[in-house]
Order: C-alpha cells, then structure tokens, then sequence
C-alpha cells in the first residue's frame, strides 16, 4: 500500500511560494471499473444496507456523528458521499450522505460552506452537516464537476462535452456552453470570475476553456492535456489540473503559460484536486487503490496519505473549509 506520491519539476522550475496566494481508462474519460457506471441509463439507489463504520461498528446510510467537527472533507464513493474530520491522521469518518447520492462524481463547496454533489442526472446541494439536500439540480447530461460563482449561478461540466449554467436558486439551466470536446471535467473560475473547463477529445487528447464572465464563446488555452479530471486554480492564477490514462499527473500552469512549471506524478487512480481556502494545503482523491485521499503543503512537496478507508469508485473530494 502506497502512503506517498512522488513530484518532480520541469519547464520554469517548482512553483514559489511567494507566488500562492487565493481549487487505463476508456476513450471518454471514466476508469474501465467506473465506465459501466457512467454508462447505466436508469439512476442507481442506495443500498439498504448498513454501513460499517471503522471503529463503531455498524451505522445506517445517511447517518452524522453527534458532535462532529465542523472541519471535513467530504469523498464521493459511488452512492454516498463520506464526511472524515480534516484534523488526524486517517481520521474514521463521522459521516455519510446518501440521500440523493447516485453515483456522485466531482464535489464542490461554496462560500457559505454548501456541498454540491454531481451525480448521475443530478446535482444535489447540502447545507453543513445536513442530511437531505436544500435543492436539487436536473442535468440529464451527466454532470462530472460544478462550481458555483459569487452571484450564486451554477456551472455543471457534462459528460458529452457541454456546460450548462443555471440561475442563482433555479433547477433547470438556461444556458449551454460547447467545448470542443466529447466530455467536459474539471471546472473552476478565478477571481475575476472566468470559467475555465478541460475538456477532452475522441481520443484522450484534451485542453483547457477560458470563457470570459456573460460569454458563450471560449478561448482554448493551448495546453495539451491527456484525459485531464479535476481543474483547480489559485489566487495568483496559477491552474492546477489533473491528466489521467497515460499521465496520472497534476500539472501546475503559471498564468499564460501553456508549459507547467511544475509535475506532481501519481501512479495511478487520482481524480479531484483542492486546495484549502488559505492555500496552505493541498489534496488530491485517489480512485484506484492504496489511500483515498492524500494530502502535500502548497506549493507541493511530498504528498502523505491522509485517509486510507478502503473505499469503492472514489471520485470527487471537497473541503468545508472552516477554521481548524
């Protein structure tokens, strides 16, 4: 079992860190043990089975521990997502959230600390600590990542390439953005509130979207990426993006640059990357095997695992956040 992950870097050089400061596979993008999950047309339920909690025995799905911290990450893991304290190391989880999970992908949390979780035909939004969502989103395109910007707009990237956008507290989109990829993933804004989407190709070539605040019409950035995953960005405007198949990298691109100038290398399996608010720490979900989550300072050094559960078709990963 691997507990750390190796980088290395190239082009300009590692990343400094007074420059940080503000988040084998098939042909489109889904591990072949997840493909046949994005291929279901009929919304998987939960199970009615219990969960086995690590260290207290078994608990009912959708469940939240007494007095848990306000401090989580959450991880996707097919039907639920899992609440983990983000102090300790390897911490049981003290959560799960299973009402209206279905095959959750990308995790997002908002400003006031709200979790969005992309799901099969859905993206389903969760106040802290709460069980049940506050609103549900229709996207029957297969949302894969979702972010949502200061005004509240909702951004969905999609499985067949596209992005729809929905109005602050609306469930339905009245916009649809195209890329000119097959699959969109990994979504973000900056903090002058551009969009930017990976995307990839027929084949697991791929690129990165920048669309301008109101515009419907892109600028590819000119990376070449290979099956890119989670996209993240910080403050000084460096673009943090995962590449998967062949890579199993995240790449750190300076601003304007289309060379990264640094390579975090990964053996296989990782999916989203996150960055803490205060940019201290960094963390990456891994789906294939060893730990589920892993952790590095930022800018990057050694990554260590931080959670080691075990669990299945781990995807998305999310941070609440609040003040350890």
């Amino acid at each position: 079992m691997r507990t750390t992950l190796s980088f290395f870097a190239i082009g300009a050089g590692l990343l400094a860190s007074t420059a940080c400061s503000p988040t084998v596979s098939t042909p489109m993008g889904a591990s072949q043990a997840q493909s046949s999950i994005l291929g279901s047309s009929a919304v998987p339920r939960p199970s009615a089975t219990a969960l086995e909690h690590p260290s207290r025995g078994a608990k009912p799905l959708g469940w939240m521990q007494k007095g848990a911290p306000s401090s989580v990450i959450y991880v996707a893991a097919g039907n639920r997502v899992m609440v983990y304290p983000e102090n300790g190391s390897n911490p049981p989880a003290v959560g799960s959230i299973t009402n209206h999970v279905a095959n959750a992908w990308g995790l997002f949390v908002d400003g006031r600390r709200n979790l969005y979780v992309a799901n099969n035909k859905s993206i389903s939004a969760y106040h802290p600590r709460a069980l049940t969502p506050f609103i549900v989103y229709s996207d029957p395109d297969r949302p894969m990542y979702v972010v949502l910007d200061h005004a509240g707009r909702l951004y969905a990237a999609n499985h067949n390439g596209t992005v729809t956008e929905y109005p602050p507290h609306q469930t339905k989109p009245d916009r649809t953005l195209q890329t000119p990829g097959v699959e969109a993933d990994g979504i973000n804004l900056d903090t002058a509130n551009n969009l930017y989407v990976a995307y990839r190709g027929g084949s697991t070539s791929g690129s990165i979207e920048e669309f301008a605040p109101n515009s419907t019409q892109g600028r590819i950035l000119g990376m070449q990426l290979v099956a890119p995953q989670g996209l993240q960005l910080d403050r000084a405007g460096n673009i943090l993006v995962v590449e998967t198949e062949s890579k199993q990298v995240v790449d750190i691109f300076p601003p304007g640059s289309t060379s990264p100038s640094q390579v975090l290398s990964e053996d296989f399996g990782v999916e989203q990357i996150v960055l803490r608010e205060g940019e201290d720490n960094m963390y990456i979900s891994n789906w294939a095997y060893g730990s589920d989550v892993y952790i590095s300072h930022y800018p990057p050094g050694e990554f260590q695992s931080k959670i080691d559960a075990n669990l299945n078709y781990v995807q998305g990963m999310a941070l609440s956040n609040e003040e350890r």
